[in-house]
């Protein structure tokens, strides 16, 4: 596969047609031209409008936060999702057994351990989730909760109605004391880090170099640069204010990874090891590839941010499969399947059209077009079917990766 010419005609979107084009032709090319288009509304993601959920919806629930350490009883519910603390997860059912689920942890405001389930591994890492907006609607619910704290599943077991709950322990957010607390002199602590640090290095065995990639601070700083290619000046310096923390958080929810190591940056219990960890992802993917058959679908400069969210979140579709969406300007390899539609769009003013990897047909994502907002058009990847790689090394699919593994492993 030649990866550099993919990569040119990603760059080129003059180049790009796809099946859902439906303006095609000079006269309706010379009047997209002439129409003035209306910038689109960044706030409008993150209400979820197709859920008709209103301001009267929101619950009177104030933050609710527990001590690290904690055991603590809850109910447990398994979605498909990685979600990380902070980030809001839309969801409806008419599943009687998920409505009164969800409609008690409204009422009294108690958590709910939402357990990942991927289809690769099982794991015992969970994220409590309160329920911030709740709306009954023809024998269903809509709710839109938050992510909160990670916690761990320690025992689990079923309630007389079936519905699964388990104690959790309440996981502590670990941060590394800073090199000049465990090592420097005192004395150094009235100069400039860097000065600081150089001083340090001439008295050690070690180099300068290694000991400013060693602090947190280095990452964090890497990590801006980064985000200021891709989110407004005060954006990034609002997120770098909430402390390491939350940063590692959003960085691991707005990068363009799968859901696999999303699950590790969930799992990591220090902050200073997961935004190393983001960084290092940073430096190594710059491509996103299908999934399933490794086909190219764009590569990170596509990145694109249409929410205030980011350029990644959560979205549920009207059967209640919820999508871990991230948001980009095009992509190369993939074919659409029917026509554009308005209904339940997540993003208001603009029609989606499904796509699916030209290669091998797994479902990819979606195109969203509109005739008088700006963007024109942009995609919206699920999680599930992508991956991130490097275009320097050989992208192998998901058959050809388990059988590497198998003959590593002689299973």
């Amino acid at each position: 596969m030649n990866y550099n010419n993919n990569l040119q005609n990603i760059d080129d979107e003059n180049n790009i047609i796809h099946e859902d084009d439906t303006e095609s032709g000079s006269t309706q090319s010379s009047e997209d031209n002439q129409r003035e288009r209306r910038p689109f509304d960044v706030s409008l993601p993150p209400t979820h409008q197709y859920l008709r959920l209103n301001g009267d919806d929101d619950l009177p629930h104030t933050f609710k936060m527990e001590d690290a350490g904690r055991v603590i009883t809850v109910s447990i519910l398994e979605m498909p999702i990685v979600l990380l603390p902070t980030q809001l997860l839309p969801f409806h059912t008419d599943y009687p057994l998920l409505v009164s689920q969800l409609r008690h942890a409204a009422r009294e405001n108690e958590y709910i351990a939402l357990k990942p389930r991927l289809d690769t591994f099982d794991t015992d890492i969970a994220t409590l989730i309160q329920v911030r907006s709740l709306q009954e609607n023809d024998g269903g619910i809509s709710v839109q909760a938050v992510g909160r704290q990670r916690c761990r599943i320690l025992t689990r077991r079923s309630a007389i109605n079936g519905m699964p709950y388990g104690e959790v322990l309440v996981l502590e957010e670990k941060e590394l004391p800073a090199l000049s607390q465990i090592l420097m002199p005192a004395s150094f602590a009235s100069m400039r880090p860097k000065k600081s640090l150089r001083y340090f290095a001439a008295m050690t065995s070690h180099s300068y170099h290694v000991l400013k990639i060693s602090l947190t601070k280095h990452y964090i700083d890497e990590i801006a640069k980064w985000l200021y290619g891709w989110y407004v000046y005060e954006k990034v310096k609002r997120v770098l204010s909430q402390g390491p923390t939350a940063l590692s958080y959003w960085v691991a929810a707005n990068l363009p990874i799968d859901m696999e190591m999303r699950l590790r940056l969930l799992d990591e219990p220090y902050t200073d090891r997961r935004l190393k960890d983001e960084y290092g992802i940073i430096n190594r993917i710059d491509v996103i590839v299908c999934k399933n058959c490794g086909t190219l679908l764009c590569n990170m400069s596509q990145m694109i941010s249409v929410s205030t969210d980011g350029n990644s979140a959560h979205y549920v579709n009207p059967g209640g499969y919820v999508h871990d969406l991230f948001t980009v300007s095009e992509v190369v390899s993939t074919l659409a399947r029917g026509t554009p539609s308005a209904e339940c769009s997540w993003f208001p003013g603009y029609k989606w059209t499904i796509h699916e990897c030209s290669h091998c047909g797994q479902h990819v994502g979606w195109r969203f077009t509109s005739s008088d907002l700006s963007p024109k058009s942009f995609f919206g990847l699920t999680r599930r079917s992508i991956r991130p790689a490097d275009s320097r090394r050989p992208i192998t699919s998901t058959i050809q990766r388990i059988q590497v593994a198998e003959q590593q492993y002689n299973i």
